[in-house]
């Protein structure tokens, strides 16, 4: 797999097949995706037809997914387009994605193409908030099988947690650290601000909204101390660590104003993430 490379579409020596899942227009499949970037918000998963944004799903109730993929490369080509759904995480593990369904997708060069919708009915347990993770395979251009959206063009993730606050409140949310390698590894976890309103947020976000800071904010270990928005976790391979994310709306902040932080995992000495989760506070 040539991750980070460019895909084609009439631009050069462009490989037979090169499936790319879009987050913006025009996304030719360059990974990683910019830092500044949302890299946990794709837009190109749908729910009922529209952008998935995180709203809570009912248990019990009958949705319909699709996924939009283009190929860059220089022939028309079968693909396979898988739906997963887990709890909020950073990064994924084969234990911790549980599959949806499946639709196959033909790809003729430099089209943009829309799986036939595959019904999912929200089952008993599932939580407020999920993430929901696509992934697209060709035979000639598989997946890496590592479900990391920020890296593999063959992922795209809408994994965000959406709350509100009043001038002043607290924000509490739990979520995943996960080792979705085959080893044991460290792993740091860092959180940051986004102050660009990207066109992608505008399920959720208006687009005249003020984006603005949180304070204190404050990682930690479930019921342990807090130790600061930046966390170190030494994590056998598959391991699952309980983490929660603490912060407070500034009291000066104005109704209608939104935080918006990323939660961005890496290894211990790496500058491209491994997994990622967004949180949209909405102040009201």
């Amino acid at each position: 797999m040539s991750n980070g490379v460019k895909g084609g579409g009439g631009k050069g020596n462009q490989p037979g097949t090169y499936l790319v899942i879009p987050y913006y227009s025009g996304d030719e499949g360059v990974r990683p995706l910019p830092s500044s970037f949302p890299f946990w918000m794709c837009s190109s998963i749908n729910i009922n037809g529209s952008p998935y944004a995180g709203q809570q799903l009912p248990v019990g109730e009958t949705v319909e997914l699709t996924m939009d993929a283009i190929n860059y490369g220089s022939l028309t080509v079968p693909a396979l387009c898988l739906f997963f759904w887990a709890n909020p995480t950073t990064s994924f593990t084969n234990t911790s994605v549980q599959l949806i369904g499946q639709a196959p997708l033909t790809l003729a060069t430099d089209v943009l193409g829309t799986t036939t919708p595959v019904p999912w009915t929200v089952p008993t347990g599932t939580p407020a908030h999920i993430c929901l993770l696509a992934e697209i395979n060709a035979t000639a251009d598989p997946a890496s099988g590592t479900y990391n959206a920020a890296s593999d063009r063959h992922y795209g993730q809408q994994n965000v947690q959406l709350a509100s606050a009043t001038p002043g409140g607290h924000i509490k949310i739990g979520f995943r650290m996960a080792n979705g390698k085959a080893t044991a590894a460290r792993f740091r976890l860092e959180v940051t601000h986004v102050l660009i309103n990207h066109p992608v947020f505008r399920p959720v976000i208006a687009e005249n909204a003020l984006l603005v800071h949180a304070e204190e904010i404050h990682l930690s270990r479930t019921l342990a101390e807090p130790i600061g928005p930046t966390l170190h976790a030494d994590l056998a391979a598959g391991e699952l660590l309980e983490l929660e994310l603490n912060a407070r709306v500034p009291l000066d902040a104005t109704p209608g104003s939104t935080i918006v932080l990323q939660l961005a995992q890496y290894e211990e000495d790496g500058q491209e993430p491994v997994g990622g989760l967004g949180v949209i506070v909405h102040v009201v």
